[in-house]
């Protein structure tokens, strides 16, 4: 079931309008260019999960947060309330670093070198 629907019209030429639309839909997706995810398995099956996991958090944390802030900046002051704010949104990807050594020990994978097309068979 489609929750949301986009609709883009993409100016580009015929033969680049798929890779166009990719870029489009990554970068829509987890606000960063396709070129920044050069690994294809990251890319393929770590950035939907990513995006996902934000998309659900954020829509779940939502009311929550709005519930709370009228009563929290009455008692602190709309200031220390963003600065509050602030903060809790910083400690959990702090504790990911810390605490998640898989985050510490991402490496780049060198990209596979392009594979030279064979030599054209001559017919003579």
């Amino acid at each position: 079931m489609a929750w949301l629907t986009a609709t883009y019209l993409i100016a580009s030429a015929p033969e680049r309008i798929e890779e166009r639309a990719e870029a489009l839909a990554i970068e829509q997706s987890v606000e960063c260019p396709p070129e920044a995810v050069h690994d294809a398995r990251i890319r393929d099956e770590i950035v939907a999960r990513v995006a996902s996991i934000d998309l659900l958090l954020s829509l779940c944390l939502m009311p929550a947060g709005q519930v709370l802030a009228g009563p929290i900046s009455d008692a602190i002051g709309v200031d220390a309330t963003l600065i509050l704010a602030g903060t809790l949104m910083c400690v959990p990807n702090f504790l990911v670093l810390v605490l998640v050594p898989e985050v510490r020990s991402v490496r780049r994978r060198d990209a596979e070198p392009e594979a030279k097309p064979a030599p054209a068979l001559s017919a003579f």
